[in-house]
């Protein structure tokens, strides 16, 4: 093409394009192979393509999508995808996308996009208040789960650390801190750890009870220890919702012993803290309006397309006072009400999140996302009643939130691991692994709004043909 703009005509034909490429493509979702047979020739004819001195018609670059893309692409949005906490994203996620890019907003300050920082704004204080919070409640709308722990944790460190200063960061701390998490917790807080200054030496790991959630005996005594041993306790991280079973941390008990030893709690609801939305899980859950810092991801239980994760932080100031530059080439006039969301995480250049989400939610209505989310949970424990009834295999644990954790009894891990590769490989259902109390699983979580009773026969199906097929 001859030039970056396009004319209307093209641009009539693109939305054609478009729309009758997600027709197809979602009229098809449960007849395609969950992940695909890879074809290796024309992924590394793309990885090795020439930089084009000439564009190409853009038409062509839809076919092209169709063609190689799309049957190369594993399809999260299958029913029978249930492996890690990915949900299949709202039907006006792909259009919510679209008019994002259309408009191209920058989010760091509020002159980027006054209409998306009413947006984001807007969506903060939903998610706020559903967990009895404030609705200006600080915080933001961030990639997922992982950048909302590390936004979060860099709150927490530097309220946490007595006498410390911004300027100095770690390096005049004279007494290590330590941090205090689950044995379940996730990946992403070591990181944050690592990436804090904090280091994974001073990272306290503490055991889970037999429903994999943490022990509070086992937290008091570990923080005594480091009082004694000279260190200073800092962060405390729970999990509502676990990633490998769902667990729940019993975050009343744990909210008690920070606020006993003056702890900063953070809780890590990535994947469980929309669990608020069912009547079953909220009383669970309430008790995380007492955490001083809150992540959750809109892309997993509120069915937004990725990326999309939020940080809460309920401590005054304390966002602010982590990230708070100002900046003489960065606009500085105010306006009642409106954010400059630079000054609350690390990105500068921030995409308009906040519309996908808000789309969603005014799409649907949230009687619509509760009965949703209600239904992988019933789901959830379909499949683990259809596992407890085969002799020949055996739960982790009961379901608590949509992650079912099964294995061969007889088998060993390896023999375990060969199962998971068979079932994907056979098309019919994507399961992800877990590893727990040193055991092989094999890990289903239903995030898909598209999977039914139906397909949960499919996979148990799929589970017994397979064993009894590795079986001789």
């Amino acid at each position: 093409m001859g030039s970056l703009v396009l004319n209307v005509a093209t641009i009539r034909e693109m939305a054609t394009l478009l729309g009758n490429t997600l027709v197809a493509y979602q009229s098809t979702l449960s007849d395609r192979p969950v992940f695909p047979d890879v074809d290796v020739a024309a992924l590394d004819a793309i990885a090795s393509e020439t930089l084009p001195e000439d564009g190409v018609p853009i038409q062509s670059l839809v076919e092209e999508f169709n063609r190689v893309i799309v049957p190369n692409s594993l399809h999260i949005a299958h029913p029978r995808f249930l492996a890690y906490v990915t949900a299949s994203p709202s039907g006006v996620a792909p259009f919510a996308e679209a008019f994002t890019a259309m408009i191209d907003q920058n989010c760091a300050i509020w002159q980027g996009g006054p209409a998306a920082n009413a947006v984001e704004r807007r969506v903060l204080g939903w998610l706020a208040g559903l967990f009895g919070l404030a609705e200006d409640t600080p915080g933001l709308l961030v990639s997922g789960g992982s950048m909302a722990n590390l936004v979060a944790l860099t709150a927490a460190r530097d309220a946490s650390i007595p006498g410390h200063k911004r300027e100095n960061g770690m390096q005049s701390v004279s007494t290590p801190m330590t941090v205090y998490v689950s044995e379940e917790i996730h990946t992403s807080v070591y990181k944050a750890a690592n990436m804090l200054g904090i280091g994974q030496n001073f990272v306290r790991t503490i055991p889970v009870d037999d429903l994999y959630r943490m022990r509070v005996d086992a937290l008091t005594q570990t923080i005594a220890k480091d009082r004694a041993d000279g260190l200073q306790p800092g962060i405390v991280v729970a999990s509502p919702g676990t990633v490998q079973t769902g667990a729940f941390d019993p975050i009343d008990a744990i909210a008690d012993v920070c606020e006993n030893e003056g702890l900063w709690l953070h809780a890590d609801g990535a994947y469980g803290a929309l669990g608020i939305l069912s009547d079953r899980l909220r009383p669970e859950l309430t008790a995380l309006k007492r955490a001083d810092s809150l992540t959750m991801d809109p892309h997993k239980l509120l069915f937004s397309s990725n990326e999309a994760g939020c940080a809460l932080v309920r401590r005054p100031g304390a966002l602010h006072d982590a990230f708070a530059h100002a900046s003489s080439y960065i606009g500085q006039e105010t306006l009642p009400g409106f954010i400059d969301f630079k000054d609350f995480g690390p990105q500068l250049t921030r995409q308009f999140r906040a519309l996908k989400v808000w789309w969603v939610i005014r799409a649907h209505g949230m009687a619509v996302l509760r009965k949703t989310v209600d239904r992988l949970l019933d789901l959830a424990v379909y499949l683990a009643e259809a596992i407890a009834a085969r002799p020949e295999l055996e739960l982790a644990v009961k379901p608590t939130l949509t992650a079912v954790c099964f294995r061969v009894r007889e088998w060993d891990d390896a023999k375990n691991a060969a199962l998971l590769s068979a079932l994907i490989k056979s098309g019919v259902v994507y399961f992800g692994p877990a590893v727990l109390r040193g055991k092989f699983y094999l890990r289903a979580c239903f995030t898909s709004y598209r999977t039914t009773a139906n397909d949960v026969d499919m996979v148990m199906d799929a589970i017994v043909r397979e064993y009894e097929r590795l079986n001789h």
